[in-house]
C-alpha cells in the first residue's frame, strides 16, 4: 500500500490432504495485477552470508483476471510478456523505492 498497490489474501482451504503438498493451499498475500506470480516449493536454502539463498522448484505461473478479479493459473505454452513499467509493478521499482 506503500506505493499504491492493493494486497490480497487468498486462500487457507486445505484438501483434507495434507501429506501431499501440493494438495495443501496456504493463506497467501498477492498484489493485484502484477504481470505473473510463480508457486513454488523451497527444496534447500543455503547460508551465503549475510543472506540467505533457496533453491526452489516452480509449481505452476498464474496472472491476474480483471474479470474474476483473481489470479489464474497460466499453461506453460501461455505465460505473458513482460509489460510496460508503467502499468505494471516490477521488483526493481520496490528495490529502489526501499520496500524491499
Amino acid at each position: 500500500e506503500k506505493v499504491g498497490f492493493n494486497w490480497r489474501t487468498f486462500g487457507g482451504d486445505c484438501s483434507g490432504n495434507e501429506e501431499d503438498e501440493e494438495d495443501v493451499f496456504q493463506s497467501i498475500k498477492v498484489i493485484e495485477n502484477c504481470q505473473s506470480y510463480i508457486k513454488f516449493h523451497i527444496l534447500q536454502t543455503f547460508d551465503a552470508g549475510d543472506h540467505e539463498v533457496a533453491l526452489c522448484q516452480v509449481l505452476g505461473v498464474s496472472e491476474w483476471d480483471d474479470e474474476a478479479n483473481s489470479i489464474v493459473d497460466l499453461q506453460s505454452d501461455s505465460i505473458p510478456q513482460a509489460k510496460d513499467e508503467d502499468v505494471a509493478l516490477y521488483t526493481g521499482y520496490l528495490r529502489k523505492e526501499g520496500i524491499i
